[in-house]
């Protein structure tokens, strides 16, 4: 799913309002996550397979490659022009730190306190990104 959306998601963010696209991915991942977070919590066995193959495409696949999109010509957007390739290449390298820190600290969370209650905090964490996303529009737009 994200292989096909990420064919789409460039001209979907040229055609809509950055801030839009990237919080509106967001929000539609963080419904999904949390839609997976309870479905591990209430369902068992292969019934639990329903929703995710309904709500993981949708939010690590559309949601994701949007959100990646937009928010990469948002900061693009936002760059000295003369500065842009090593300041995209910082970017980047703090993208991959708060990756490797989140699986991290995800793995802990579900060795301890249980698969369900990642994918909730997940949701709300990325609810926070959005409100957090809407509060700096004025600065990058």
């Amino acid at each position: 799913m994200s292989m096909m959306s990420f064919r789409y998601a460039g001209p979907y963010c040229e055609r809509n309002p950055l801030i839009k696209v990237a919080t509106g991915a967001l929000v539609l991942r963080s419904i999904c996550y949390g839609v997976i977070g309870a479905s591990a919590y209430l369902l068992y066995g292969t019934l639990y397979l329903i929703p995710v193959l309904i709500f993981l495409p949708l939010g690590a696949g559309l949601a994701y490659s949007l959100y990646y999109t937009s928010s990469y010509v948002i900061i693009f957007n936002t760059l000295e022009d003369r500065h842009q390739g090593s300041s995209l290449g910082v970017f980047s390298a703090l993208v991959g730190i708060a990756i490797m820190l989140g699986s991290l600290i995800s793995g802990f969370m579900s060795f301890h306190l249980g698969f369900h209650v990642t994918f909730a905090f997940a949701s709300i964490f990325l609810i926070v990104s959005a409100w957090l996303l809407l509060k700096v529009k004025p600065l990058v737009l």
